[in-house]
């Protein structure tokens, strides 16, 4: 029964790092190794709730945890279904990373055509979304360019992250 549960405990560990980072970020993390990768062109897509404040301060915490707690869910599904990779969220703020070379080959145009097809989804979503009678509404932009992105910190707590 431990070995079943030591078994079941690293294999939902390793689904969520799956979900966290690229699969070559966590062969190199794995091995002790360190992981940074040059795109020569790559897309980020960032996202504001607007109003995010007002509504921190005016909802309760936990109805403002549940309401974001489903609203990036929804968007975690929506960066799975296009191969984006989520790269942080801040309070207000959802950030992810175009598909590359892994997903798209070397067309670049696709790994486009996918994270603007994430925002649109993404902004039709919270458009019909409602939590207990609360509009929201989203900005988003887009930045086009060579990144450099890996994983940060070492141990139980390893962060992929992007620069550029």
């Amino acid at each position: 029964l431990e070995v079943m549960m030591v078994l079941a405990t690293t294999k939902m560990n390793k689904m969520l790092l799956y979900r966290m980072m690229p699969r070559k970020a966590i062969i190199a993390v794995e091995q002790g190794k360190t992981f940074v990768e040059r795109d020569s062109e790559a897309t980020i897509l960032f996202s504001h709730l607007i109003g995010f404040e007002k509504m921190s301060g005016e909802m309760s915490s936990k109805d403002f945890l549940l309401m974001l707690t489903q609203l990036y869910s929804e968007f975690d599904k929506l960066a799975l279904k296009f191969h984006c990779t989520k790269i942080e969220t801040i309070g207000a703020y959802y950030i992810v990373k175009g598909p590359g070379p892994e997903v798209c080959g070397h067309n670049e145009r696709e790994g486009v055509a996918r994270i603007a097809l994430f925002a649109l989804h993404a902004m039709d979503l919270v458009r019909n979304y409602q939590y207990k009678g609360v509009q929201l509404q989203i900005r988003a932009g887009f930045a086009s360019g060579p990144v450099v992105s890996g994983v940060i910190g070492s141990g139980g707590l390893p962060k992929y992250t992007v620069f550029g």
